[in-house]
């Protein structure tokens, strides 16, 4: 970070700086969230005390580079349960989006509100905040997580047809933008997403075989040989095999496999509780005490 402190920063610095920001998003998927966090926040400071360095195409750069960070930090602090943080550094992205007239960088922060209203049972206002954010960026990656969103809402409200439809609209997306430079930038959607999005609404429709399908699918591309490149992922598609399994009966292979998505060392404390809970939901229709044990472990989550 030396070089951030002479008396003019280059062009040349604040490509660094770039790419640590995206570095930092692509480690989101798979870092211990308190590290990525803290750095994020580092960068974030550095950046902050450039104003008298920087020339107006400097001072943009920066801005913009503070507004993905905000995101990130959104992002991180929402898996660790602090919502008020995670809504206070979206707002601030938000308001630097706004001023640099970044639609997509705005669309991103519907994107985030929609996410947090799925997490918490808000499904009217997963609608309106994804729906919000297509507006603003309907031609961009970003409507594609939006689409999906409003798919995981019409799922939960029980509606297959209206869920179909948004997932053909996030496959539409992905089949005209080009492929992202980093596959594992957090706010890159890449085409892998297709089956993760479509994997969570078959399993809450109860389309089993779908689900499953989809299912394999993400685990496949989540992990090579050697380590596990999405945790989160993969946790979500082996809660989704657990799902499976509890509705035909196999409630012990079910306890067995949610219990090890839920060891995974990454994972989104919001999202993973909601997929959990439903799990346990299809455990107790067959087995009410493995149900409890597993909720217990659920709640247990940190």
């Amino acid at each position: 970070m030396t070089r951030l402190h002479s008396r003019r920063v280059s062009a040349s610095a604040l490509e660094q700086v770039a790419g640590e920001v995206d570095r930092l998003c692509t480690e989101y998927a798979s870092h211990d969230n308190h590290v990525v966090l803290a750095e994020a926040e580092q960068w974030g400071q550095e950046l902050v005390g450039l104003k008298e360095q920087l020339d107006l195409s400097g001072m943009k750069e920066t801005l913009r580079l503070l507004g993905w960070l905000s995101l990130l930090r959104s992002c991180l602090l929402y898996d660790t349960g602090d919502e008020l943080g995670a809504n206070r550094a979206r707002l601030h992205a938000v308001g630097i989006a706004t001023d640099l007239g970044d639609m997509r960088m705005l669309a991103w922060g519907s994107e985030i509100t929609a996410w947090i209203a799925l997490t918490k049972g808000d499904l009217v206002q997963v609608v309106a905040a994804a729906n919000a954010g297509v507006e603003m960026a309907p031609h961009s990656d970003v409507a594609a997580q939006l689409h999906a969103q409003t798919a995981k809402a019409y799922a939960r409200m029980g509606d297959r047809h209206k869920t179909e439809v948004e997932l053909e609209k996030v496959r539409r997306v992905l089949d005209r933008i080009a492929m992202p430079e980093n596959l594992r930038n957090h706010f890159a959607v890449d085409p892998t997403k297709a089956s993760f999005y479509a994997m969570d609404a078959y399993r809450v429709l109860g389309a089993d075989s779908l689900a499953s399908a989809m299912a394999n699918h993400v685990v496949a591309t989540s992990q090579t040989p050697s380590h596990v490149i999405s945790p989160m992922r993969l946790a979500e598609a082996v809660l989704t095999k657990a799902t499976v399994a509890a509705r035909a009966g196999d409630v012990a292979g079910a306890v067995t496999l949610a219990e090890r998505a839920l060891g995974q060392d990454r994972h989104s404390v919001p999202s993973l509780r909601m997929v959990a809970q439903e799990t346990a939901r299809e455990m107790g229709r067959t087995d009410p005490r493995a149900a409890a044990d597993f909720g217990h472990h659920i709640r247990t989550l940190s």
